[in-house]
């Protein structure tokens, strides 16, 4: 599998767990994850998970922020809802 096509499984896997409230549901809080929690879950290295998250980020889904035990990504739930927060 192309290194692209890692990516894009991974964005539209994410992006729909969010939207769908997934991580809302499973007592997360709003948080994702750990970055090693994904890479392990998708089974994909640092490089393109942060690729990922970065377009997240960009598009507003989540945010980051270094705490204690690394960084913490939050959801917005207003963002992941919203159809044109996915142009770009």
């Amino acid at each position: 599998m192309s290194e692209q096509s890692k990516y894009q499984r991974v964005l539209a896997e994410l992006a729909q767990r969010i939207e769908d409230g997934y991580y809302l549901r499973e007592g997360r809080g709003g948080q994702l994850p750990s970055q090693q929690e994904l890479q392990a879950e998708f089974e994909v290295g640092n490089t393109t998970l942060r690729k990922v998250l970065d377009m997240l980020k960009d598009r507003g889904v989540i945010t980051s922020r270094q705490g204690e035990k690394g960084y913490r990504m939050t959801i917005h739930c207003e963002a992941a809802a919203d159809p044109g927060a996915s142009n770009g």
